[in-house]
């Protein structure tokens, strides 16, 4: 039951981490709170990996694991930013709901990891969850305005 504390501890901090994110943005610039989150998320961690298990020892190819695996985390960390600085969180922030279902197509490729019927129904019941979340049907609007909702949001680039 240790998973129900850790689920709900890890989702107030995402979403603390996501409305500092929004209020930063509006008087710093986006490459000093993304810096700032690192700088925290290091500080706060390091101790706890020295002090829990120790420095693991390195593979043959973990230099290009980091190097590709943290150039693709940047790249994507500073595009989450943007986002959530050029629209309002209500529109940004369910998006990322839809992280398991790019999952459940990239694991096959990448790692030959299939998924369960299990998980493909959490998947699905993750998605509706945030699908049902933004649909405001006693305001007149259709069944796909969750979805016309992401239409009008300027591109960030």
């Amino acid at each position: 039951m240790i998973w129900f504390l850790f689920a709900s501890i890890t989702a107030c901090c995402e979403a603390l981490k996501d409305l500092t994110s929004k209020q930063s943005l509006k008087t710093v610039d986006e490459y000093v709170v993304i810096w700032a989150f690192t700088a925290v998320g290091a500080i706060a961690l390091v101790p706890v990996l020295l002090l829990t298990t120790g420095i693991p020892s390195f593979g043959p190819r973990y230099g290009e694991a980091v190097l590709l695996g943290g150039s693709l985390n940047i790249i994507a960390f500073w595009l989450y930013t943007r986002a959530i600085k050029s629209s309002d969180l209500s529109l940004t922030v369910p998006l990322v709901t839809l992280t398991p279902l790019f999952m459940l197509v990239t694991s096959p490729l990448i790692v030959q990891e299939y998924p369960t019927w299990g998980d493909a129904v959490g998947v699905l019941l993750l998605i509706g969850g945030s699908y049902v979340l933004n649909l405001q049907t006693n305001s007149g609007q259709s069944v796909w305005a969750p979805f016309k909702a992401i239409a009008p949001t300027p591109a960030v680039a």
